[in-house]
């Protein structure tokens, strides 16, 4: 592993900073590649709750995808050099999962891989990993799968489009600054930005857990009142209609996985109902559970149990 590591880390250095150039896993034959044009790409950052997609982590701008096959290593061992080779890139893993964990099928289909026979995934047979990569931005997942057939692996990376150079307005060049006062009017329709570390976050990262949600174990009630993040929240939607996220609830491991991924998804509506009240619209809001399947700590100590009692909200692409 660490020689493989460093195969890909010298590999790296030789190339653009913002380059990753995969190589085939293990010597895994190529299958298909493709590139998608410029838009609003993402990664699966959580499982899917039944019938209904995972929570995503998005990026605007060309996703690459590239499937291999291999009839004689396993798919576990692709997923080791394809993962070495990311690490290598400077990629931290953010998100794992395999089979049922993920949500089966429907976090399967969920997925943008290539089509068959190029990128085959058996449902009794597959791992998943997410990452992300803070400079230069990037985004990747990795799907790896065992069949009958042979080990298929499909790797998705997600870069920033290529800036345009522009060259500067000579007007614009010479002219000076303008200071806006304190006292200086906006016009009405100005876009306006909370500063709040929740909204910072979300806007950002894509993503943020939301902060002093208190649940009892097994109650999808708060336990105490809405936290006053949560008027920020729901004023950063009200501020344009446009921006919509869904909320992703979580419960710690105590009870039947059944049962608490519903306990999940009932503590995201009890969320979404808080938003609304505070201005948020209802239409800008998807819930979501993912029951006990993503934790954030232990949970064999109560306070790691509290931390897996939260829900997330996870920004997704404006309404059109």
């Amino acid at each position: 592993m660490i020689r493989i590591a460093a195969a890909y880390l010298l590999t790296a250095l030789a190339l653009p900073a913002a380059a990753f150039v995969p190589q085939a896993p293990n010597g895994a034959a190529i299958t298909a590649q493709k590139t998608d044009p410029v838009s609003s790409h993402g990664i699966a950052v959580g499982p899917a709750p039944v019938l209904s997609s995972p929570p995503w982590l998005r990026m605007e701008g060309v996703q690459d995808r590239t499937a291999w096959h291999s009839g004689t290593h396993p798919a576990a061992a692709l997923m080791v050099d394809l993962v070495a080779q990311l690490e290598a890139a400077g990629f931290d893993a953010v998100f794992d999962c395999a089979m049922a964990a993920c949500g089966g099928f429907d976090f399967r289909i969920a997925l943008p891989l290539l089509d068959m026979p190029d990128m085959f995934v058996s449902l009794g047979g597959f791992e998943y990993r997410a990452f992300k990569r803070a400079a230069p931005p990037a985004l990747a997942s990795v799907l790896t799968s065992q069949t009958p057939a042979g080990a298929y692996a499909q790797l998705s990376v997600i870069t920033p489009p290529k800036p345009q150079n522009v060259p500067p307005s000579p007007v614009a060049s010479e002219a000076a600054p303008t200071a806006l006062s304190d006292t200086a009017s906006v016009p009405p329709g100005t876009p306006t930005r909370l500063a709040t570390s929740i909204v910072e976050e979300i806007e950002t990262e894509g993503r943020v857990v939301l902060p002093d949600l208190a649940f009892a174990s097994g109650a999808a009630a708060l336990s105490g009142p809405p936290p006053a993040a949560l008027a920020d929240l729901a004023a950063w939607l009200a501020a344009d209609a446009a921006r919509r996220i869904a909320l992703v609830g979580h419960t710690d491991w105590t009870g039947a996985p059944s049962a608490n991924t519903s306990l999940s998804r009932a503590r995201a509506q009890t969320v979404a109902d808080a938003l609304v009240a505070a201005g948020a619209v209802s239409s800008q809001i998807t819930v979501a559970g993912a029951g006990p399947f993503a934790p954030i700590a232990e949970n064999d100590t109560e306070a790691g149990r509290a931390k897996n009692r939260r829900v997330e909200a996870v920004a997704l692409p404006p309404a059109r």
